[in-house]
């Protein structure tokens, strides 16, 4: 499995607006601004979000965007299912009678492909926004703790 550009950008700007859209939305802009990712990308990874219900938004001229449910209810499993679709290893459906050669290749994906994504599904389930928002502060208050001489 390989995460998409999408998908990482989209956790940033998630953990960035529950970081900073705690009393009002923020501007897409402001987003871009802090995590250094084009308006117009953020724009297209926003407009899947917000279908998924992981984001909202006001428009008009005080308008932006805001957490669409708590970051504690929210897993890195669903955001990279709603941006990147299948996160499997490979895909493992099997739907025509097994043929000389394949009884290998069947053994393997039984035995290391589906328990390889039924493990990476666990993992991504257990880590939410509010994780990753709190470990985001975490490193910024070690970084502002650094002495240079």
């Amino acid at each position: 499995m390989k995460v998409s550009s999408k998908s990482r950008y989209g956790i940033r700007a998630l953990i960035d607006l529950g970081i900073n859209a705690k009393e009002e939305q923020i501007a897409l802009a402001e987003v871009a601004e802090r995590q250094n990712i084009s308006i117009q990308y953020l724009e297209q990874v926003f407009s899947a979000l917000r279908k998924a219900g992981l984001i909202k938004s006001i428009k008009g001229a005080k308008g932006g965007y805001f957490l669409g449910k708590k970051p504690e209810h929210m897993t890195l499993y669903e955001v990279i299912k709603t941006l990147d679709g299948n996160i499997a290893i490979m895909d493992l459906v099997q739907s025509e009678p097994l043929e000389k050669g394949q009884y290998v290749e069947a053994a393997v994906r039984e035995s290391v492909w589906k328990p390889l994504d039924e493990l990476t599904e666990h993992f991504l389930k257990s880590i939410t926004i509010k994780d990753l928002m709190q470990k985001s502060k975490e490193k910024k208050t070690s970084a502002c703790d650094m002495y240079y001489i």
